[in-house]
């Protein structure tokens, strides 16, 4: 997808979460298509961004939306993804040790619980941790 160290203090120039979003969707699309293109693959049509006519399907903006969330993680709690990713429980020192964090299936780091037991949807058992100075 995306190179691995983008850097989330590129995020802040950004006026709001949607043009954010829509900025890295669409992004990722012209890279796909460009790779497509590259690839001898001529499904995908767009050349640049600026005569790109593609609407961006719900599943990219999702897309885009992890990737945001996990780079501003990556540069947030380093440590404790560290830990987490290599089964290890979090430092007692960190700030989120006692939300009972884990990695999720897309690689974001979650709210972990009692609520693991309800009925309720996954989203709303486990939201995902996200650093207070970066919404």
């Amino acid at each position: 997808m995306l190179e691995d160290n983008v850097g989330s203090d590129r995020f802040t120039k950004y006026s709001s979460w949607k043009r954010l979003v829509v900025s890295i969707a669409l992004l990722t699309h012209l890279a796909a298509s460009f790779n497509h293109h590259n690839n001898g693959n001529s499904h995908q049509k767009c050349t640049t961004w600026r005569t790109c006519t593609h609407v961006t399907p719900v599943d990219q903006y999702s897309c885009a939306e992890k990737f945001v969330l996990r780079e501003v993680q990556k540069a947030v709690y380093p440590e404790e993804l560290k830990c987490l990713t290599q089964g290890r429980p979090v430092r007692k020192g960190s700030p989120i040790v006692t939300l009972d964090p884990f990695i999720d299936q897309d690689g974001l780091i979650c709210v972990g619980g009692r609520l693991k037991n309800s009925t309720l949807s996954s989203s709303e058992k486990h939201p995902i941790v996200v650093p207070g100075k970066s919404h």
